[in-house]
This record gives structure tokens, sequence and C-alpha cells, in this order.
């Protein structure tokens, strides 16, 4: 359907230039229409050369984008069901990609200072959207491209810079290995702004759960900004080219210990090799 689109805008685009070449000469008599079109033609010819290269450029940039999220959404989906246990787990699946800090700054300044300006004032949420806006915009961040889970979340923001030990996500990205947790779960914790300010048994289990989880304490952030702080998490990387593209991560918040590591075993190499394959084609259509 998109390469439909283009090849009638270069038509009527050849069109259109063939007509003004047809263009005849003044002479006397003439509607104010030849006129008119003799004098802007070669702004004509401009305009309908820009919009099918805009065009082009959306398809390419935009709506390909689209395209191939939608179908990473359904692809997680079939995964969830299929092999996953389906609703018997509040599962999610998700895509996580690199970033640039530079690359994610614009969008999440303009979601969480701009777009919820008066609700950081009503709510007085404006320490937790700071801390959502990534500030070291060289720096590489993996962050959520795209994600299924059961039940339905809101859209993640959660991001994890590529710094120290942060996360099973960047570990796997990073070494290229798959990688596999199962720890106590803190999602009861109401977790500080400072990692200093944890005391007694939080302090605890939170350590705990940042060392099996491959969080060191400067990246401690890392987990304010997460919207679900699972416990059962399996990471694999998604290599194309011989290059990490991104990594799948399969993750809940079970209290009892989910293998999803066993439970994916069998399936995981077949469905990233359809992965692979499937997302270059959708890039050469």
């Amino acid at each position: 359907m998109r390469s439909k689109w283009l090849n009638i805008l270069v038509i009527v685009f050849t069109a259109i230039l063939w007509a003004i070449q047809m263009i005849p000469t003044q002479k006397e008599g003439e509607n104010f229409f030849l006129p008119y079109l003799r004098e802007y033609r070669y702004w004509i010819a401009f305009t309908s050369f820009v919009l099918v290269i805009v065009y082009h450029l959306y398809d390419i940039f935009v709506e390909c984008e689209h395209i191939q999220r939608k179908w990473i959404k359904k692809f997680l989906r079939h995964i969830v069901y299929l092999d996953l246990g389906g609703d018997n787990y509040h599962t999610r699946v998700s895509i996580l990609r690199p970033k640039s800090g530079y690359q994610i700054f614009i969008k999440r300044v303009w979601y969480f200072i701009i777009l919820r300006f008066i609700e950081n004032f009503k709510e007085k949420t404006w320490k937790q959207s700071f801390k959502q806006i990534p500030i070291h915009l060289f720096s590489k961040y993996l962050i959520v491209y795209q994600r299924y889970s059961y039940p339905q979340e809101k859209k993640s923001y959660t991001y994890f810079r590529d710094y120290g030990e942060n996360g099973v996500a960047v570990k796997c990205y990073r070494e290229g290995i798959d990688c596999a947790v199962n720890t106590t779960s803190i999602s009861d914790i109401e977790l500080p702004e400072k990692f200093s300010d944890l005391k007694g048994t939080n302090l605890k289990r939170v350590k705990k759960y940042m060392k099996d989880s491959f969080i060191d304490e400067k990246n401690y952030d890392s987990l304010l900004t997460m919207v679900k702080r699972a416990n059962n998490i399996y990471a694999t990387p998604i290599i194309i080219e011989q290059k990490v593209w991104g990594v799948l991560i399969i993750d809940n918040d079970e209290q009892s210990v989910v293998p999803f590591k066993n439970m994916i075993d069998p399936v995981i190499e077949r469905y990233i090799k359809l992965f692979v394959f499937t997302i270059g084609h959708l890039k050469m259509k």
C-alpha cells in the first residue's frame, strides 16, 4: 500500500512537469488560468518535488517504524500466550533498544515537563518527572522499544543507562549472552529518593534485589524509574548482522519463582531467527 501511494505521487509529479512544459506562450484573449500557471510554474514544480520527497522520507522513517512496531507487538503477544502461560502469570515481554541520550531527551522533556505540566503541580510530581529525563546526552541508554504485557500496562518510559552495573538488560546487551534472574520481590516497598534512606529489613531486601539483578548503588535511580520492579527476569540478545540490535526481556513480579528460561529455552532460538528475518524483510519493503 505504501509503495502504491508513492508510485501514484511520482506519476502525478511527472504529469505536472509534463503539463508545465506544454503551457503555450502568451496569447491575447487567453483565460486568467494560463498566465497564473506560466508565472508560478517553477514554484508548482518545486512544490510537487518537495511533496514527493517528504512523503518518501515519511514512508522510510515514520511509516516503516510504525509497521515494524505493530508487528513486534503481535510477535510478543504470540510468545506470551503460546509459551509463557498466557494470563496465568502477570507477564511482560519487551524489546529494549539502545538510543543515545540526546535522541530521547526531547521526547522526555515534551511528555514529562510540557504535557504533564499541570499534573506535576497538582500531584507534586516534579522530582519524579525530572528523574525520567536522561541528562547524559552522549551516553547510551536502553529504552523500551515495544512491549506486550498481561494485564495491559501504561506506556513505559523506563530507561537504563549503559554505565556500570545497571540491570539484566544492560548486562545482556553489553555481553551479548542470555541472562536469567529469580530473586526476592520488592514491589511492596515504597522506595525513598535516596539509597541511603533505606533502613532495616527494606535495606536488606533492596540490596539483595539489586545484587541479584546486577544493579549497583550508583544506579539506584533506575529502580525509581521502573513501573514494575520484576523479580523473575529472563533476557536474551537479538543479534542482527553480528551486532546486538536489542534485547528481548521477559519478566514479572510474582512472589513465587517463575522459570522463564526453562519455559522459553526450547523455542527461543527459533523465535529469534524468525524475528531477525522479519525485521530485515520489513526494512527492505
